[in-house]
């Protein structure tokens, strides 16, 4: 191998008689066409890939906000989800995310939890909260994003960030990881914006919607289900 990395080729008159025969051979008799028939199915695999990675499928997602809309918030709680010991699903819910993953929607969750920057609550007891979130939702969400960061923390690194509603971060980064994890498993789907729906019960949750380009729903009216007859539910 040369400075620049290549293979080295030896001159022809410099490459022994009977390797010379043996390739010869090689060339003109049967493994000849095996090498061929290979290539030809390589090359119609290669192919094959390429059309299924094209043919990614236009997929809704529903964007949910959490408390005060898929669990019981500050207002039916009386104070902050702190842990799973706080998780109360919203009766209504798991029926109703079950109808949309029947119609072939994705569902992720997007919720604030700045409690974490301030000091109040730790990133476990959001973490256990949010897989009780799931057990209680059946499973329901494909993806569930949080963002720990709140504008009071005294540490910068927890003050500023792109993924706080009303800021589009966590609708952004969940479209992106869940189509890339998808796409890992062979299946191709895009998620355009016109096609999903964001769900949420706060100012920055439909002001988050409007960043991301998505249309938005107020919870109490989603989890009366009487959209869903405009979805062919």
């Amino acid at each position: 191998m040369d400075a620049r990395g290549d293979i080295y080729r030896a001159p022809e008159d410099q490459i022994p008689e009977a390797d010379k025969r043996r390739l010869a051979e090689a060339l003109q008799g049967e493994h000849h066409e095996a090498i061929e028939a290979k290539l030809r199915e390589l090359e119609g695999d290669r192919r094959l890939r390429t059309a299924v990675k094209g043919a990614e499928r236009p997929t809704p997602v529903l964007y949910l906000d959490m408390d005060g809309t898929v669990r019981h918030g500050k207002d039916e709680l009386g104070r902050f989800v702190n842990g799973p010991q706080d998780v109360v699903i919203f009766p209504e819910v798991p029926a109703l995310l079950r109808r949309y993953k029947d119609l072939g929607w994705r569902i992720v969750g997007c919720s604030n939890q700045g409690g974490v920057a301030l000091g109040y609550v730790g990133f476990d007891d959001v973490r256990d909260a949010m897989v009780e979130t799931q057990r209680q939702a059946k499973g329901a969400f494909d993806k569930l994003m949080w963002c720990v960061h709140h504008p009071d923390a005294t540490n910068p690194m927890m003050a500023v960030c792109w993924c706080r509603k009303p800021r589009p971060g966590l609708v952004l980064e969940a479209a992106f990881t869940l189509g890339r994890e998808l796409d890992a498993r062979g299946i191709h789907e895009i998620y355009p914006p016109h096609m999903g729906l964001f769900v949420g019960d706060r100012p920055e949750d439909a002001a988050c919607a409007e960043n991301a380009g998505l249309p938005f729903m107020a919870a109490d009216v989603w989890r009366t289900g009487k959209h869903l007859a405009g979805l062919g539910a």
